[in-house]
């Protein structure tokens, strides 16, 4: 069915006007999305594989690119040859949650930079202790410990164990 001279489909639309052979009687399109599912797929699970699939594209969509302050990190620690490697980026879940930067020498250590703005002071021990039931340790740092590079290297490497205390 071709649409009449001077038809605009977002405009007839919102008027009112429904092509008859488009849609039945009492049916809208939006309806089919209220609930979260198509009409198609009422009452249906995705399968497994869909839901993966689903959740990595949307993982993708988010964590891409690391953020200012994770580049200033990942470059002080590529500069000091440090064993951190970002994965921020989604390549790396742990119970759900994304670290910043995970350990290359095999420890189960990780590296969370958090920004004064996104994160209260309480999720640093929410995170900790989500990291600890997996088996690893993890070192907060804050974006404003990112000023001072040679404190904040010192840091690290006492975490890594690769100066003493």
């Amino acid at each position: 069915m071709s649409a009449p001279k001077g038809f605009h489909p977002v405009k007839e639309f919102k008027k009112g006007y429904h092509p008859p052979t488009e849609f039945k009687k009492g049916h809208h399109p939006a309806n089919e999305f209220k609930l979260g599912h198509p009409a198609w797929n009422k009452g249906k699970k995705d399968p497994f594989e869909v839901r993966q699939k689903k959740s990595q594209a949307e993982r993708r969509l988010v964590f891409n690119k690391p953020t200012g302050l994770e580049k200033k990190l990942i470059t002080l620690i590529k500069e000091n040859s440090l064993p951190f490697r970002y994965v921020g980026n989604g390549e790396i879940w742990i119970g759900g949650k994304c670290p910043d930067f995970f350990n290359t020498n095999g420890s189960k250590q990780l590296i969370e930079l958090f920004g004064i703005y996104w994160h209260p002071v309480f999720d640093t021990a929410k995170r900790i202790e989500h990291f600890r039931k997996y088996g690893f340790n993890t070192l907060v740092i804050w974006e404003d410990e990112l000023d001072n590079k040679v404190k904040l290297i010192r840091k690290i490497r006492k975490f890594a164990k690769l100066e003493k205390k």
